[in-house]
């Protein structure tokens, strides 16, 4: 074992020590192993849908129209019915 240890490189090496690490359910253990940590971050990283948002926005500009229940309508309860009509 320590004889493969020796011929590894240290990123290889530092891999090895964070899959064998104890409590892998923490993310806190990400600050231990830099070289985990960066392709970890860049692959995990949620990629938001254009498609997603455009419906979103659009959403907020039905709210918007004008109506004349809603040409007094505040920040808090715009929030609350463009949140409403999302989901």
């Amino acid at each position: 074992m320590f004889h493969v240890m020796e011929e590894m490189l240290p990123n290889q090496i530092e891999c090895l020590q964070y899959l064998a690490e104890l409590c892998v359910n923490d993310l806190r253990v990400l600050n231990k192993y830099i070289t985990v940590k960066r392709p970890f971050r860049r692959l995990n990283a949620a990629v938001p849908s254009s498609a997603q948002w455009n419906d979103f926005f659009s959403k907020g500009a039905l709210i918007t129209r004008p109506t004349p229940r809603r040409n007094r309508l505040g920040d808090e309860h715009f929030q609350k019915l463009l949140l409403l009509n999302a989901n």
